[in-house]
């Protein structure tokens, strides 16, 4: 189905609920949006940031600067969000953005970002494993401390998508071959995958 053809009472058929019991079910409803329009959308989780309306259910998070929420991206870059409406306290309407969608933030990483700690400077448990110099380069871009380990691995992972900017790749990389790709937040994994900085090895 195309996405501007999907309906409220498409995802109500579907899912067996009135639009009025969505509040509180992004996730469930951007899972239904997804299945329905197919291979050509993928299901995104991270922070809604956009205005929260003084009436509606969310007000109570408005001074928070965000809510955790689930939509849909769909492969020209547009968002897709069924439950949009629940923040703007109006009718229930499927929402569809245009690129680069400044409200929704994916992987909560302008939290990240904010919320950044300084690098820890104790090492924690060594790696077990060599960096070449390429990687240790990587690495050293953002940590100044006198021995890498496992503190400053699990600092990095955490850091924000698009602050680790072109390195990305390569510290992903190191945590995803090593056995540490648990230290990637999950949001940030799916989406280094879709765009192909690091592979899918859950298969």
């Amino acid at each position: 189905m195309k996405p501007n053809d999907i309906t409220i009472k498409h995802l109500e058929a579907v899912l067996d609920l009135p639009a009025e019991q969505w509040h509180g079910k992004c996730t469930l409803l951007a899972k239904a949006a997804a299945q329905l329009i197919g291979t050509s959308c993928h299901e995104i989780y991270g922070h809604y940031i956009g205005p929260i309306d003084d009436g509606s259910f969310w007000a109570g998070r408005k001074s928070h600067g965000f809510v955790q929420h689930g939509w849909v991206l769909l492969d020209d870059g547009r968002v897709l969000d069924p439950t949009r409406w629940s923040f703007e306290n109006c009718e229930p309407y499927i929402y569809i953005g245009s690129v680069g969608d400044r409200d929704y933030d994916e992987g909560g990483n302008q939290w990240r970002e904010m919320a950044i700690k300084p690098c820890p400077l104790e090492p924690g448990r060594p790696l077990g494993f060599k960096l070449s110099a390429h990687e240790e380069s990587a690495i050293r871009e953002f940590v100044d401390v006198p021995k890498i380990g496992s503190n400053q691995l699990f600092w990095l992972a955490n850091y924000s998508y698009d602050g680790l900017g072109p390195h990305l790749g390569t510290i992903y990389g190191i945590l995803m071959e090593n056995n540490m790709s648990a230290y990637i937040p999950w949001d940030n994994k799916m989406r280094a995958i879709r765009e192909g900085f690091i592979e899918d090895k859950s298969e």
